[in-house]
């Protein structure tokens, strides 16, 4: 009887262990079935963007991630002031790139540097125009897929100041976006600023101030005077319904008498006249019109305040080239443009206005072909258009303090690129 049990509970045994060898064997089949490793599981499809930009992660929500630089600060707008937002990532309040919807605007991302400084994010995108009105749609990381990652249509164009192709005005490689002043340029003690109800700078030369863009001392970026294509990407995210929605941005007249007896202009058009307001937060509010959002959260004197001084030339061999931009034209090659500066043609049989506009105007981006007609005041909202030629090398946009129909943000003209009292600039940052 012994015996019969000792077989038994061998025989059960033998059972129990070949079950749980069986279980051991469909569990590491199992695992080795899964992707190994912690990173695996979070690689998205093949055909899905990576980087924090991404659909699906806290980096894409409707736009790119607005880059902040170290020591750059994310703000929002409250109680009539800005304060800075305490955790940007988990913050969505601080920013909001929706479509204009009656009285609700847009609101673009701001952000202020150690110094002081403010700066609006422009995220990458592609556009089409038709009849006078500028179409976007936003588009996730360095790629051509839209919100819903679906491949942007062939009427769309990705705005060349996001692109790789320096010849347009783009960058050494694509980007998510860019950062632009806020504000026209002033300064103080310490250098360039860009801050509200402050007398912007002029009296430099287009040359010295594309130095002094370059050296600004942001780390792990590049900043630098901005480019045509990148005023262009700014004016026509104004136009679109993200922006005004076709409401022209209405211009800064405000011109101050100085203490030497100069004039100049007062960024965010101070008291509306001849000064400063009583406070930024004032110029802000009251003069938001002249905002490319139409309020407190849009880039500010691109129409009127100073005639902006963008990083764009022909060489055509004149005097001024060396004059009044050495240290642009001698960034690289003279004749060529690269990520700091665009080269435009010039019709060397007959270098005047006119023709070197029609040389020019296949040419996408820029506000100034795709938003005018010719040269006069034929650009959207009757804004002047005169392009470079002659003694006149280099452009300038916006327009001045002068009460015309020629100011707006798709004005533009040439200069000979020397300094005066009419003439400012601002800045762009791309992050590295």
């Amino acid at each position: 009887m012994e015996k019969k049990d000792h077989k038994a509970k061998f025989i059960l045994g033998l059972i129990l262990i070949l079950i749980l060898g069986i279980l051991l064997f469909l569990t590491f089949c199992s695992k080795k079935a899964e992707p190994e490793g912690p990173s695996a599981s979070n690689n998205p499809p093949a055909d899905t963007p990576t980087g924090s930009n991404s659909p699906g992660s806290s980096g894409f929500m409707e736009v790119n991630k607005p880059a902040l630089l170290e020591g750059m600060t994310a703000i929002k707008w409250e109680n009539n002031d800005w304060v800075d937002v305490q955790d940007p990532d988990k913050d969505t309040t601080w920013y909001d790139y929706s479509k204009k919807t009656g009285e609700e605007a847009a609101k673009w991302a701001n952000a202020r540097t150690a110094d002081g400084s403010y700066w609006v994010w422009i995220p990458r995108f592609a556009y089409k125009i038709s009849q006078e009105k500028v179409d976007i749609i936003f588009l996730q990381n360095k790629t051509t897929l839209d919100k819903n990652s679906e491949e942007m249509s062939n009427d769309y164009i990705v705005h060349p100041a996001f692109s790789n192709k320096v010849e347009q005005g783009g960058w050494n490689e694509e980007i998510t976006g860019f950062w632009v002043s806020k504000f026209e340029a002033a300064k103080n003690e310490n250098g360039l600023v860009f801050l509200p109800n402050s007398y912007s700078y002029n009296n430099i030369t287009i040359g010295e101030a594309f130095t002094l863009s370059k050296s600004l001392p942001y780390e792990n970026s590049f900043p630098h005077l901005i480019k045509n294509s990148e005023w262009g990407a700014v004016a026509y995210l104004a136009a679109s319904p993200y922006g005004r929605d076709g409401v022209e941005v209405s211009a800064n007249l405000t011109k101050a008498t100085l203490q030497d007896g100069t004039t100049t202009s007062v960024t965010a058009g101070g008291n509306g006249t001849d000064g400063l307001a009583s406070t930024p937060q004032d110029a802000l509010e009251n003069n938001k019109d002249q905002s490319t959002t139409g309020n407190v959260y849009g880039v500010y004197d691109m129409a009127g305040g100073l005639w902006e001084r963008v990083a764009a030339y022909i060489h055509n061999g004149n005097d001024n080239l060396l004059l009044n931009g050495k240290f642009m034209v001698e960034e690289g090659d003279p004749k060529s443009s690269n990520a700091f500066k665009t080269v435009y043609a010039h019709n060397a049989a007959e270098d005047t206005n006119e023709a070197n506009y029609n040389l020019n105007k296949s040419g996408k981006g820029d506000a100034m072909f795709e938003t005018s007609s010719g040269v006069g005041y034929l650009s959207w909202y009757g804004d002047e258009s005169s392009f470079m030629f002659g003694n006149a090398v280099f452009l300038h946009r916006g327009g001045t303090t002068l009460d015309n129909p020629g100011v707006g943000i798709f004005t533009f003209s040439n200069t000979p690129g020397m300094a005066g009292n009419p003439l400012g600039f601002r800045c762009t940052i791309i992050v590295k």
